[in-house]
């Protein structure tokens, strides 16, 4: 699958698995065997990705149409659809780019990437988030829990997925908007009569220092803390891990875990954290590390640890992954901690067919030793890039 972007004089051709990497401030992708429908789509999603009066920003497009390889047909499984989105309705969302959560009632809560009442975001919608309840018959309800907006504070664009406290709130993430338009975390909380209240609890800026336009969600720690990643800003501008702390005055403040990009350290955690029972932050970083086989020299993606003593964060690099045709590459998801210790997670490259592996790293003393658990050869499945 090959990738192209114009810009100016400017060509790039890319061939790798899917991603399409382009310090372009502003670009026209197209992607080959792509039907007309699904471009439109796609070039949503660029449009989506760029600020106006800002430096460019590299950005990260996925063709999904062309990586959601069709898998082998499973007759014991069968679908239900519980919504359909209607697109630019000027009510419901659109665009759905991440998953669900669900709470002990067995309701789902969702966002959507755009649509809404809100349109003056690229006149495509600032996007929702969404609940699904069951109904008595069997269908599902959907209700439009919160409008994005672009007016100065509020979020816009969530690309990530939503986590549910234990008092029913839903935190998560916007890719743009907030105060400095960088992004922002924001809290939803139910109240009576069904009417649920958002509060941005931060705003991203591009300060030198803080990171900025988060892709993921958030995980919720001890005390209430939220951690997360952000693919860009820190001090080596190659992406953060962050915490917010809750006061009692109301207030939450941020603190810089970890800035990315430091010598073979990991670049762009597109994929978010997960935490373990001794509250210690795992995740990926998509490219980076100490081989650089990968794309020239970004490096081919790591593992990576974040252990807390004494109130000082360090790093640790686990995985570093490589390009020699047995183990992936570019690990652009999160992980998942298994209640032994283990952690899994996926590449949406290298492998033996180079189409991206499902991997599993297990911990002997202070040894971790990865383990491909299943090579995609587009028939089995693709590669697919989902934080």
């Amino acid at each position: 699958m090959m990738f192209f972007a114009e810009h100016s004089s400017n060509r790039v051709l890319v061939h790798v698995v899917g991603a399409l990497y382009t310090k372009l401030d502003s670009a026209e992708a197209l992607c080959n065997g792509t039907d007309p429908a699904r471009l439109g789509n796609l070039r949503s999603f660029i449009g989506k990705m760029r600020r106006p009066n800002t430096p460019a920003i590299f950005l990260h497009v996925a063709c999904i149409a062309t990586l959601m390889v069709a898998p082998a047909v499973v007759t014991a499984q069968q679908e239900t659809v519980l919504h359909s989105f209607a697109e630019n309705d000027g009510v419901d969302g659109d665009e759905p780019v991440a998953g669900l959560v669900s709470d002990a009632a067995g309701k789902l809560y969702g966002t959507t990437a755009g649509g809404g009442v809100n349109t003056g975001c690229l006149q495509i919608g600032c996007g929702t988030v969404f609940e699904l309840s069951p109904t008595a018959g069997g269908g599902w309800t959907e209700r439009i829990l919160h409008n994005f907006s672009e007016d100065g504070i509020d979020g816009y664009f969530p690309s990530s997925s939503l986590v549910i406290d234990s008092a029913g709130n839903l935190y998560g993430t916007t890719n743009f908007g907030g105060a400095n338009y960088y992004g922002a975390v924001f809290e939803l909380s139910p109240g009576t009569a069904g009417k649920w209240t958002e509060k941005i609890l931060y705003s991203f800026n591009n300060n030198g220092s803080d990171g900025y336009n988060p892709w993921s969600g958030v995980v919720i720690g001890t005390g209430g803390r939220l951690y997360g990643t952000t693919p860009y800003g820190g001090t080596h501008s190659a992406g953060t891990v962050f915490q917010l702390t809750p006061h009692v005055n109301g207030k939450w403040t941020e603190k810089i875990l970890h800035s990315f990009g430091s010598g073979t350290d990991g670049t762009f955690p597109w994929g978010g954290v997960v935490v373990d029972k001794s509250g210690n932050l795992y995740g990926t970083g998509e490219t980076g590390g100490s081989n650089t086989g990968c794309l020239g020299e970004l490096g081919c993606g790591i593992v990576f640890e974040l252990s807390n003593k004494n109130g000082q964060w360090s790093e640790r690099v686990l995985h570093t992954f490589t390009n020699n045709g047995a183990t992936g590459a570019f690990p652009f998801a999160g992980l998942t901690v298994s209640s032994t210790g283990d952690l899994y997670g996926t590449t949406i490259g290298g492998g033996t067919f180079g189409m991206g592996t499902v991997f599993q790293l297990s911990r002997n003393k202070s040894v971790w030793t990865e383990r491909v658990i299943q090579n995609f050869d587009g028939t089995t499945g693709a590669a697919r890039m989902e934080a």
